[in-house]
């Protein structure tokens, strides 16, 4: 090796180990006083972008994790109020068994009505309750929606809040008497049934009707019938027998119907794709409810949402969500007519978000209505429909008949017929009229049914009612429905909570992913500084030899 004064390749060797050990000796000091891998984005580009993304993903998996908790604390709030409820209606039961003792007074009886009244107004108070402002029992059958994932789109628990109080007010509920429609003849034991003289109707298009028999000696059997597209089940129809079909005598004592059809109302399905949808049908997708307009909707049209939307005998509803009657057709958009109604349909205009009733056209009002073209609205032909409102009446909405009294067109009153069935009827006249006829007889067209054989039944929130007006059976109906909703709340809950678990899974793995890009290994690293420490100290002591070697050439110059 040459021995020269002007370049040191040794001290430049010695300089550059020095620097580059330095260098990783402070990466080191870094990493272990920050615990994290990557310093600088320079460290691992691609890594610290992966790990930007895994740390959103977990804030927001806690975020959905608070959500959920929210949520069961909703249920457990709205489970809290059930308990009350749960608490009032054995109360109610113990109230009405003590006052069917005959040795009890009529003021004993009146005591009874008193605490009855003070639980129902509670009721009332518990039907009030709210959480945080969000109603724990929401009557117009709207869900609270728990998001179990971090997009809000794949995966959801609907938190229930209709059913319990709807069914407490239930004077629309009872059950009809048809035992002179229906028969059952035996074979051996086996009990078979069907329909006899006559038509049963009112029921939705394929509604699913259940038929119980009560038998002599307390035996009961139930049966069943399907409506047809009309809502009808036809004479003779033959009932499929569910249970209890044996040990019975060729006469029932009594026979019940239940799930009358409450009035025209469609019935409202979830959209799936590659599915038909016939005219009238009310879709619900995405949130919104679409009506099939004047066209059926075929398979090979509805292959997506998108699809979906866009055909154009599809329209949303703008005024009503969650439509409860059928929905006026306004034609098929190139000139065409809607559909005519007959008298007693029930209609939702989408226009003005009101419901209507056809009452008919003719001087009698007895035919039906006049067919609507594409830009009428439904008040169009004045006289052929009856505006109801923007909400559909119930039994309890409205008084009994009286003939004394003075009714204005659109008037609606329960009334109950010579056979003793509660039906409700709505008076066509356009100015006010005094002492009007008995709905039943009326001849003059005054009156139109708006509902078939309703039954008056009980309305527990009604606190001007009394004790004398439920059977013990009621109030067991009542208690049954708050059983139903507990359960359903408990369902929710546990729902709610193996949600919860998933999301602590997910949190777990993603956290434990992101942390093998970003956090330091310290009995790695510790080592790495250990090296580099020691690496630092010996590039320096061999620079400051390297930096004595030029004083040799001194020596071979005799100095």
């Amino acid at each position: 090796m040459s021995i020269v004064i002007n370049t040191n390749t040794s001290a430049t060797v010695s300089a550059f180990n020095l620097a580059k050990n330095n260098t990783a000796l402070q990466k080191s000091l870094a990493r272990l006083s920050s615990g994290s891998k990557i310093v600088n984005p320079s460290d691992d580009a691609g890594g610290l972008a992966v790990s930007y993304k895994l740390t959103a993903q977990v804030n927001r998996l806690d975020a959905v994790r608070q959500n959920v908790a929210n949520g069961v604390s909703f249920l457990q709030v709205q489970d809290g109020a059930l308990t009350v409820v749960g608490n009032i209606l054995d109360r109610m039961s113990e109230l009405k068994t003590m006052s069917l003792d005959l040795t009890k007074n009529a003021s004993d009886r009146a005591n009874y009505d008193t605490e009855f009244t003070e639980l129902q107004q509670q009721l009332n108070n518990v039907m009030a309750e709210k959480f945080n402002g969000i109603s724990l029992f929401d009557e117009n059958d709207s869900p609270v929606p728990i998001f179990t994932t971090e997009d809000g789109v794949t995966g959801k628990v609907d938190i229930t809040r209709h059913g319990t109080f709807e069914n407490l007010n239930s004077r629309h509920l009872r059950e009809l008497d048809v035992a002179g429609s229906l028969t059952m003849t035996t074979s051996g034991d086996k009990l078979t049934a069907a329909t006899t003289s006559a038509e049963l109707t009112g029921y939705r298009a394929g509604e699913t009707v259940t038929f119980t028999f009560h038998g002599s000696g307390g035996n009961n059997a139930r049966a069943q019938a399907t409506a047809d597209a009309n809502g009808v089940i036809a004479n003779s129809t033959q009932l499929t027998i569910l249970d209890g079909g044996s040990g019975y005598s060729a006469n029932p004592a009594v026979v019940y119907a239940n799930n009358r059809a409450e009035d025209n109302s469609a019935q409202i399905k979830n959209w799936t794709a590659n599915t038909a949808y016939n005219d009238g049908d009310v879709v619900r997708l995405d949130g919104e409810s679409y009506v099939i307009l004047d066209a059926n909707v075929t398979v090979a049209a509805n292959t997506d949402k998108t699809a979906f939307k866009t055909l154009a005998g599809t329209s949303e509803l703008q005024n009503a969500t969650e439509p409860l009657a059928k929905v006026l057709q306004f034609g098929d958009g190139a000139g065409g007519t809607g559909d005519v109604n007959a008298v007693g349909d029930v209609v939702y205009n989408d226009k003005d978000g009101n419901y209507y009733m056809a009452a008919g056209a003719g001087a009698d009002y007895a035919t039906a209505t006049t067919a609507l073209n594409l830009a009428d609205e439904v008040d169009t032909n004045p006289g052929e429909y009856v505006k109801i409102g923007s909400e559909l009446p119930s039994a309890a909405d409205h008084d009994a008949w009286d003939a004394g009294k003075a009714y204005n067109q659109g008037d609606i009153v329960s009334f109950r017929d010579s056979a003793g069935k509660m039906r409700l009827y709505v008076t066509t006249s356009a100015t006010t009229t005094t002492g009007l006829t008995d709905p039943e007889i009326d001849a003059g067209g005054i009156w139109t049914e708006l509902s078939q054989y309703k039954s008056e039944g009980a309305d527990l929130l009604d606190d001007n009612s009394k004790l004398s007006d439920y059977s013990v059976s009621d109030i067991v109906g009542f208690i049954q429905t708050l059983a139903t909703a507990r359960a359903q709340n408990g369902a929710e809950a546990k729902h709610l909570q193996y949600a919860d678990e998933m999301l602590v899974q997910n949190r777990t793995n993603i956290e434990a992913a992101n942390s093998r890009i970003k956090d330091v290994d310290v009995a790695i690293e510790s080592t790495n500084y250990a090296r580099n420490n020691i690496l630092v100290q010996s590039s320096a002591a061999m620079l400051a030899q390297a930096n004595t070697m030029s004083s040799i050439a001194l020596s071979l110059l005799g100095q």
